[in-house]
């Protein structure tokens, strides 16, 4: 594999629709700045392992020497409201059981008047 190979890659994924041939949420949808993301990390994560493990399948280069981060397309941050709202049956379940968390790992302000956002 070669630059030329990945930005070929990374074109092809630009011209060409999500979602493969299986149904879904995402099948003939226009690539988005997420979806190419996130393949550029898959194939990155792939030649680390083939390199890691010596598979003789494996670049010669590093992945490092054939993805660059500027390849990557620049995700936009999510506005506050784009944020979902825990509902009150979730918010109830957290409050119950918040003393069985190490301290540690609970916020210092946990209650802000039952409007906590999910990061999901």
């Amino acid at each position: 594999m070669t630059r030329q190979d990945f930005i070929e890659y990374v074109d092809f994924l630009k011209r060409n629709p999500m979602g493969g041939k299986s149904p879904s949420q995402y099948h003939n949808q226009p690539p988005s700045d997420y979806g190419i993301w996130s393949m550029i990390a898959n194939i990155e994560n792939f030649i680390t392992y083939l390199q890691r493990y010596g598979w003789e399948e494996a670049p010669l280069k590093p992945s490092r020497s054939l993805i660059y981060q500027e390849d990557r397309p620049k995700l936009e941050k999510k506005k506050i409201t784009e944020y979902n709202y825990l509902n009150d049956n979730i918010w109830e379940q957290i409050t119950n059981k918040i003393h069985l968390l190490d301290p540690q790992y609970v916020a210092y302000r946990y209650f802000i008047g039952g409007d906590w956002i999910s990061f999901s």
